[in-house]
Parts: structure tokens; sequence; C-alpha cells
């Protein structure tokens, strides 16, 4: 597939997370070169949940994280997370920007892609062991709530995908 060269850039998202497996950057890079696409990843941090919707948005560039009043703390894009993402980013010849919000994860994601008109949303599916299955207890599947509640295409890369064939489940 070739996108028109006279029509938009199309936008992939991509949920990221310092935790995740490398192939779903790998995977979003290689669509995104393939469809001639711009790539903005995501990070969003749940810790601090969103109950009401401001007038501005809550998304702000690297290194621009956190509140200006003196009351919070200056958080900042995971400095590895960066690094990561740039090294897959420039190996696959594809323009790409970093961008964290705070809140649930899945309403982030979708917010953001409405936001941007983004072509398709891209996850990783919940990292394996138990501390993945205690987040989905308690957050819920991120992949679900995106298939169900918005209307964008969602491709849910595997993290850890089998060797053998059998599905870890």
């Amino acid at each position: 597939m070739t996108r028109n060269p006279d029509g938009p850039v199309p936008t992939l998202l991509v949920g990221v997370d310092e935790d995740q497996s490398p192939v779903v950057v790998s995977t979003a890079a290689a669509l995104a070169a393939q469809l001639g696409a711009t790539v903005v990843c995501l990070n969003v941090q749940s810790g601090r949940l969103i109950t009401q919707r401001l007038p501005e948005p809550l998304d702000r560039p690297t290194g621009q994280v956190g509140f200006d009043d003196g009351n919070e703390p200056d958080n900042r894009f995971p400095e590895a997370l960066d690094k990561h993402l740039t090294e897959v980013f420039s190996a696959a010849g594809v323009s790409w920007e970093a961008r964290e919000v705070e809140g649930d994860p899945g309403k982030a994601l979708a917010r953001v892609a409405e936001e941007l008109d983004a072509t398709m949303i891209v996850v990783g599916t919940r990292r394996p062991g138990i501390r993945g299955r205690i987040e989905q207890l308690v957050d819920g599947s991120v992949a679900v709530h995106l298939a169900h509640r918005q209307s964008r295409p969602v491709l849910v890369v595997p993290q850890d995908p089998s060797q053998t064939g059998r599905l870890p489940w």
C-alpha cells in the first residue's frame, strides 16, 4: 500500500511504555515506513487519573511534562525509552515525536488519536507474567478498550510471541 504523494501524511499513534517489548516499536516503525506515515509515540502515566476534561490538552512535548505551578514534580519522558525510540525510528527513516499524558491509557490513546486524526493505533499485548496479569485485572485491557470504544483500527502486537506455537494462556 502506498500513499498519495499529494494527500495528507498518515499518522500512526503508538502506545509506548518503558517495560514493553521492543517488538512493538519495531513493528510500528516498519509499518510506518511502508505507509509513508509519521509516528506519535504516547507514554501514558496511569498513576494519576484524570476525572474531568480540561480546556487545554494535558499532552506536552518531550521534556515538558509536569505542571509549572511549583507543586508538582517535573516529570520527564523516560530517557531510556526516548533513546530506544530514536534508534528504532532513525534506522527505519521514519519521522516521529514523543508525547506523555496522564490518565487512563485506553481513554488517553483514544483521545489523542482523535485529536491527531490518527490512521491507526498500535499497542502491545499485556506484559507476560504475574505483573501483566495483575495490571490487566486492575486496569483492564487497553487493546480491548480501544477496539470496543473508538472507530480507528487497532493493531495489537504480541509482546511475547510463542516460539513453540502454543499460546501463552
